[in-house]
Parts: C-alpha cells; structure tokens; sequence
C-alpha cells in the first residue's frame, strides 16, 4: 500500500493534466479519489466489527479480484469518494498524510475486520486489501496513461 501512495504522491505535480481521449477528469480528480477510497476504506475495515464477517460469494468481487483489474467507464463513484470540484495540493497533502497513518496501521488489524463494498459485498481484511490495491492501481494506470498521451501530444506540436 504504501508503494501505491508513494506513486500517488509522485504525481500531484501533474494534477492539472487532462487528456479527455483518456479521461473526462485531471490526474489530481484520480488522485483526490483513490486518497478518498484509501482512507475510508481502512477507516471503516479498522472500525469495523469482526464478529459480522460472514462470506458471501459474489460473481463481481470473484471475476474482479481474478482478473486483477477494474473495467475503465463503467464504475459509478458513490457520493462519499467524489472529489469536490476545487482540489488543492494542499487537500490532497493532507489526505495522504492520514492514507500513510491509515496503511501504517493495516498490520494490526484483524482477518476478520470488514469493509461493506456497494458491488462485491462484505469483504475482509485480506480481500479489502486486494480491492484496494486493484482500486489504486486502477487509477494509476489511467493517471499514467493520461500523462503518456500528454507527452505524445507535446512531441507532435514539436
């Protein structure tokens, strides 16, 4: 988790890139999100009840967590994980300041502690820790491929 942030944190220089072919959204939109996500996620599986952890099989979560990846445009963010439409460096520092104190954290948190995800359901720890690195690299990947076709259109106007 804390490689993910690291990555996270290395492209809030590049907030402001935007490369609608990609994504209708700015880096610093993904980034917002995923610090969102992270924080929420490890807030609500860290105060979470392990006596309510019941597995459940669930279609989505199994193909999702299989193929190690996320469908890019077919997600629909819940209210509580948008970002505002104002992000400010500073916002986003602070969120990750509490996503690194969060991660810290993971290590003594329970198998059985839970995280009730909108589509795959109750997860534990170990499957919240998977969502969670697939949801992050997710968004890597298209803050990646965004700056990508940045560069690929500044090369064509030189």
């Amino acid at each position: 988790m804390l490689l993910l942030l690291e990555q996270l944190e290395n492209h809030i220089a590049e907030g402001d890139f935007l490369a609608t072919k990609i994504s209708a959204v700015p880096v610093k939109w993904h980034i917002d999100h995923s610090l969102k996500v992270i924080n929420s996620v490890i807030t609500a599986l860290r105060d979470s009840n392990p006596a309510n952890y019941q597995w459940k099989f669930n279609v989505k979560r199994t193909l999702v967590f299989w193929k190690g990846g996320i469908p890019r445009g077919v997600g629909k963010v819940p209210k509580s994980v948008t970002p505002p439409k104002d992000i400010s460096v500073a916002d986003l520092t602070v969120q990750l300041i509490v996503a690194k104190r969060l991660a810290a954290e993971l290590s003594t948190i329970t198998p059985r502690n839970n995280f009730k995800h909108p589509l795959f359901g109750i997860l534990n720890t170990k499957q919240t820790l998977k969502f969670l690195n697939i949801h992050t690299r997710h968004h890597i990947n298209i803050i990646e491929d965004i700056l990508k076709h940045q560069t690929l259109q500044q090369q064509q106007k030189n």
